[in-house]
């Protein structure tokens, strides 16, 4: 086998390299591709050398991305760069899978170099599938090979992730729920229909975000963190969706009546309205989002229990209730033989000689006025009275000094 030096050079450089996948794609396609060399002629030395100098090369190549991404202000640009590197490699993974699944596959060196080549290419996508997310093909099948690598990965984040949620609890049955649906994902099981980048990438991130909270917690509620979590990813499992449906129902039973449940789902529909979701995310862009169909579900369930409580009349009607408390409010009212104008002469006169206090004559008027009545209106305007009482008529004056008078006389008899 030729040396790694005669095939490509050791100081390649973005500023000179128009293509800067060169090294990667040399070492793929030409020196380690079993149909023109013979991978097994390679010594340690070789091996070890690939392997040492791939972090360096892995370093290079996300400064480059880096570099690109920043001198570009326009978001087409962002998206075609990010959709190269991508498909790039992609390509480069599938054509190296290839080349390690040959009658080499066993050499222990080959393993290594492979090893270390899949783990380089698979860091810059994840680097790139992480930070331009939106940018991504999300559409677009995903091959084969890079299904598997990316699968074989998640086998391994879940297992440590269902190691780090303890068993038991009382939230086993939402954790069994999570992970029969990321390992039917990353196994491959019952998946009859073509798998998009969105579905991986969303699950990568998925995982992602499950592995940042803490699994020991054992709190329950709509808003635990994990409740949380699978609410920002729009967790869109019918099983969750029914998991979700019978805690609240169950909540409901426990409100103690049904003005109390009816409370309690205004409660749920307007904290999960108010709960935070990723821009695109979704397990299932077939199905309906968990928004829609929580809101939908909790405006059924408000509307039929406020009806049931009208036609069991366990509260009055709107209208009544109105006409009740207005009642109500009449009949506390105290009734004064006088007319409008003559009860505001009194209260001006008691304003004015300071014998009632307050911070202004209208609202001394205003404090007094709505708890009286006269004989000919149930309800005086406090406004209108005041007004009145600055060019009040001559009957009026002289009704209420004869009123006032009558009163000094029957505290004279006392």
């Amino acid at each position: 086998m030729k040396n790694t030096t005669d095939v490509f050079p050791h100081n390649v450089n973005e500023a000179h390299c128009a293509y800067p996948l060169e090294w990667l794609d040399l070492l793929i396609t030409f020196t380690l591709d079993p149909a023109k060399n013979d991978l097994d002629l390679m010594t340690r030395e070789q091996a070890q050398a690939i392997c040492d100098r791939m972090p360096a090369e892995e370093a290079r190549l996300l400064m480059a991305i880096k570099k690109q991404m920043f001198a570009v202000a326009e978001e087409s640009s962002t998206r075609l760069i990010t959709r190269r590197y991508h498909s790039a490699l992609i390509i480069l993974l599938d054509c190296c899978l290839a080349n390690s699944s040959g009658s080499s596959a066993a050499n222990p060196l080959l393993k290594m170099v492979f090893g270390s080549l899949i783990s380089c290419i698979d860091s810059i996508l994840s680097y790139l599938e992480s930070h331009y997310y939106r940018y991504m093909p999300a559409d677009l099948r995903v091959p084969a090979t890079y299904l598997s690598v990316t699968r074989r990965e998640l086998r391994e984040k879940i297992r440590k992730l269902k190691a780090k949620a303890a068993a038991g609890g009382i939230l086993q049955p939402l954790k069994d729920i999570i992970f029969k649906n990321l390992l039917r994902f990353a196994d491959g099981a019952q998946l009859r229909h073509e798998i998009t980048f969105q579905a991986v990438l969303y699950n990568k991130e998925l995982v992602r975000r499950l592995g940042e909270i803490d699994w020991q917690s054992d709190e329950e509620g709509l808003f635990s963190q994990l409740n949380e979590v699978l609410w920002y990813m729009n967790f869109n499992s019918r099983s969750y969706m029914d998991f979700l449906l019978g805690y609240i129902r169950k909540k409901a039973k426990q409100a103690g009546s049904l003005k109390e449940e009816v409370k309690l789902l205004y409660f749920y529909s307007k904290a999960s309205k108010q709960m935070h979701q990723s821009r695109g995310a979704i397990l299932d862009p077939d199905y309906h989002g968990l928004g829609y169909v929580l809101q939908k579900w909790l405006a059924s369930e408000i509307a039929y229990k406020e009806e049931k409580i009208r036609l069991e009349g366990l509260s009055p009607e709107p209208d009544a209730k109105k006409t009740a408390q207005a009642k109500a409010k009449d009949e506390m009212k105290v009734l004064c033989d006088l007319s409008s104008d003559q009860i505001g002469l009194i209260i001006r006169a008691a304003d004015e000689l300071r014998i009632l206090v307050a911070r202004s004559m209208t609202a001394v008027f205003r404090s007094i006025v709505p708890h009286l009545s006269s004989p000919h209106k149930e309800t005086l305007s406090y406004d209108g009275m005041r007004s009145k009482s600055y060019v009040a008529e001559e009957k009026d004056k002289q009704k209420a000094i004869e009123t006032l008078e009558r009163m000094i006389k029957k505290i004279r008899d006392y």
